[in-house]
């Protein structure tokens, strides 16, 4: 009956009925917009902090030289043979001679990335999937990044070496077309305010050719089940160095002048964990910062507003909640029949705002990636909900007490 009840009150008001649902779904879409970017953002900033959250260095450089100057450092693991104590994760840069759908061949950016960093983030793929631990070990797997070549899963990319095929590359994943990924030299300030943002640089399909992104792992499992290299590779791009717990400042002192004077180019290029998990913390606080005061805007405003209309309504379905008394109701359920109105409204609210946003992703308004109604935007929006629900509850209790029995009474006596 209670529910009935509620009905047919929305139904009499119908101005603030629209006023009502339309202040939920504006405060909805705010929220979720604003909880969507945060989390966006986390993702990127997670990422890096898992690479810099302990003691050690950020290396962006075109190559190590041995210590006898005759070489480059090849790999990892050589440079931890040099450096006693550290253990080096990176994503490394290359080129490579490519036939891509039987097109001529043409050089291609590759970036290799070790387990450590194909775990700590996975970009956005418009299909396939990322890296896994158990990758093949007789075929290359590359993701590429998407391209005006038309690559897609499944498709073989051809290692050409003077005219002649020494490989392939089978494609299991294709990025989304401007999607972020860590690694790529011109996206790097290394001077100043160095941050988790820095890492990252989106690859957009009209602007630039496909980069293959290749797994050190699988790469190696492949090229050693062959005996023979396919893909020729040096420690060049960014690597990260960390120390042991027990390293002395003097220790690490040491290693950090010892790389920074086996660099090749970008001397200056080297930046400590510390700095970049500070100015990375300081960048995330800032896109928290920024989202938080339009929400709370929003959000104010409406309880402000939500508050206002139902006294209105309440004054205006009083002489009705009169004769509900009157006719045997309590005031309790008479409290609950608003209640059910903004139950109502906020279950609506909240469907409406999932087809808006939704519409939104599906005419590419919006991008899907960075705005979607996951798990914390639904909490989000239960927090509201309750919220709405606690002011209707609040509010036909308050009022009740400036109303007495005679009111009542002549309320109903009124009445035509």
């Amino acid at each position: 009956m209670i529910f009935r009840f509620g009905i047919r009150e929305l139904g009499k008001h119908r101005l603030i009925t629209r006023m009502n649902l339309l202040l939920i779904i504006m405060t909805f879409v705010t929220g979720i917009f604003c909880v969507s970017i945060i989390l966006y953002q986390y993702r990127f900033y997670h990422a890096v902090d898992t690479l810099t959250d302990s003691q050690g260095v950020f290396v962006l450089t075109e190559g190590l030289m041995t210590d006898d100057g005759s070489d480059y450092v090849k790999n990892n693991e050589e440079l931890e043979n040099l450096l006693p104590g550290i253990t080096v994760s990176s994503f490394r840069y290359g080129s490579m001679q490519c036939s891509i759908n039987s097109q001529q061949s043409d050089s291609y950016q590759n970036i290799i990335y070790d387990d450590k960093i194909v775990r700590a983030f996975t970009p956005q793929l418009e299909e396939g999937s990322w890296f896994t631990a158990d990758s093949s070990d007789t075929q290359i797997e590359a993701v590429v990044s998407a391209s005006t070549k038309g690559i897609h899963v499944g498709d073989k990319l051809k290692i050409m070496e003077d005219k002649n095929q020494i490989g392939e590359v089978v494609v299991i994943g294709v990025l989304k077309d401007g999607a972020e990924a860590i690694g790529r030299s011109n996206n790097f300030d290394a001077i100043t305010g160095f941050s988790y943002r820095n890492m990252y640089a989106n690859y957009s399909a009209e602007n630039e050719k496909p980069t293959i992104f290749l797994s050190q792992s699988n790469l190696n499992k492949v090229q050693k089940s062959q005996g023979k290299e396919l893909i020729a590779s040096e420690l060049t791009g960014g690597i990260f160095i960390q120390y042991k717990n027990e390293f002395t400042d003097e220790e690490k002192e040491d290693c950090y002048s010892y790389v920074s004077s086996h660099i090749i180019a970008g001397g200056d290029q080297l930046i400590n964990f510390s700095d970049i998990h500070q100015n990375s913390k300081a960048y995330f606080r800032d896109i928290i910062m920024q989202q938080v005061p339009i929400f709370l805007c929003v959000f104010i405003v409406t309880v402000i507003s939500v508050i206002c209309i139902e006294i209105i309504s309440f004054k205006m379905s009083l002489r009705d909640f009169a004769i509900y008394c009157i006719c045997g109701c309590s005031k309790r359920d008479i409290q609950m029949i608003q209640v059910f109105e903004i139950m109502i409204l906020t279950v609506l609210s909240f469907f409406i705002s999932g087809l808006f946003i939704w519409y939104c992703t599906w005419a590419k308004f919006i991008d899907g990636g960075v705005i979607w109604i996951g798990a914390y935007q639904i909490i989000y929006c239960l927090l509201v909900a309750l919220i709405m629900l606690g002011i209707s509850s609040w509010i036909p209790a308050y009022l009740w007490k400036k109303s007495s029995s005679n009111e009542l009474l002549r309320l109903t006596s009124d009445r035509k």
